[in-house]
């Protein structure tokens, strides 16, 4: 299967728009590997982990369109309806926000469109992108985190390329493994909660109990309205939330209404500015890259893009890299300009597990097919697989 695109993989009639969950992989790359960094020690493993990951993506899909969606800084709506939301989060690394700038410009270079959020999570402007472009063409979300399953359609998957063994995951197998349709997969994070984002759920209430809950009620509001066909044995865990989980429910919703001025043409996949890619390249001694930067370059030649972006041989880069003039925005009332500064402190601060070998980006590093499993929002929500509903009480 690695031979084929997803496109081919999944039956697709048009390629599919890609929108990548960047802060999860900036993430899972920093705690993979503590070790890799510069010869003057500055840290390299978020940069080098999400440039692979890009890379193969280019290089394998050849997208033609593809979005790197990553979370802003500060609070967002949900603070406004629970201000302990994500409380219990430790500040984000030092050596992680240090990258924050080099991985932008990155994802400039290699020709792809940037989106931080503002006023919500990158969650909500995936979702809503999904749901807004999936009308007209497949959409293919990058990512492992149990959240955005809920946007899971006839039209929309999920792709985790970064775990350990490869996930893709469609709408039917999700109702295959956990029970419940995508659509009802805020409800049952309601009462299940999650202690990564310090949201309470209701007590006593797992994915096992859940599941029982929903082979009675479809939602919160059967589960209010029709009570009694709850399980008898769980109605005195449910009595004294009847009101709460609708408010937890509000945080595990993922918003459909953001990034309303991004239209298809806006993530249209440019060839990458070879330029920027090679000054990238010897700033950050990204030596082992920058062979498969070449190599993306030749194929990018060899498919007829413009000889004056695909550039000469990335050995013949030298210096800071110059602006890619490919832009980043924010999405409408939350989005404005991007300069390449904006987005320090950004992204999600839970440890991610999973251990690389240690050494520098100048040693050999460990394909990406078979790098470390992606933890989650801490441990769960970036999590390669979904975990059945029946997997615990």
């Amino acid at each position: 299967s690695e031979a084929m695109s997803l496109k081919d993989r999944l039956g697709l009639a048009t390629p599919p728009l890609f929108l990548m969950d960047g802060s999860a992989f900036i993430f899972r790359g920093f705690f993979a590997n503590r070790n890799m960094q510069r010869s003057d020690g500055f840290p390299t493993n978020a940069l080098v982990v999400v440039s692979r990951v890009l890379l193969r993506i280019l290089r394998a899909e050849a997208p033609e369109h593809f979005v790197f969606v990553q979370d802003g800084r500060g609070k967002n709506f949900r603070h406004e309806i629970f201000p302990l939301y994500k409380a219990n989060r430790e500040a984000t690394p030092e050596d992680l926000v240090r990258q924050i700038d080099p991985i932008q410009r990155m994802v400039r270079a290699l020709g792809l469109r940037l989106l931080v959020s503002e006023g919500c999570e990158a969650d909500d402007c995936i979702a809503s992108l999904a749901e807004r472009f999936s009308a007209q063409c497949p959409v293919v979300i990058v990512s492992g985190d149990k959240d955005l399953k809920q946007c899971l359609g006839p039209n929309v998957f999920m792709w985790d390329p970064g775990s350990r063994e490869e996930k893709l995951v469609s709408a039917e197998d999700f109702v295959r493994e956990t029970g419940v349709q995508p659509s009802q997969w805020a409800d049952v994070q309601a009462l299940i909660g999650d202690t990564s984002d310090n949201i309470p759920g209701v007590p006593g209430i797992g994915p096992k109990k859940a599941q029982q809950i929903f082979e009675s009620c479809a939602s919160l509001e059967e589960i209010r309205d029709h009570f009694e066909r709850v399980p008898a044995k769980l109605q005195e865990k449910l009595r004294d939330h009847l009101e709460n989980m609708f408010t937890w429910r509000e945080l595990t919703t993922l918003r459909r209404d953001f990034c309303t001025d991004i239209s298809l043409d806006d993530m249209a996949v440019r060839p990458p500015d070879a330029e920027a890619c090679a000054s990238l390249s010897a700033e950050f001694e990204l030596f082992a890259l920058r062979r498969e930067m070449d190599a993306l370059l030749r194929g990018n030649r060899a498919r007829g893009a413009s000889p004056a972006a695909a550039g000469p041989h990335l050995g013949a880069g030298r210096g800071r890299a110059a602006s890619s003039g490919r832009g980043g925005s924010r999405c409408p009332g939350r989005y404005a300009a991007l300069d390449g500064t904006l987005g320090r402190g950004a992204g999600r601060a839970g440890r991610l597990s999973g251990a690389g070998r240690a050494g520098g980006e100048r040693r050999r590093q460990t394909p990406l097919a078979a790098g470390p499993a992606a933890g989650g929002r801490q441990a769960a929500d970036h999590g390669s697989g979904h975990r059945r509903l029946s997997a615990q009480s």
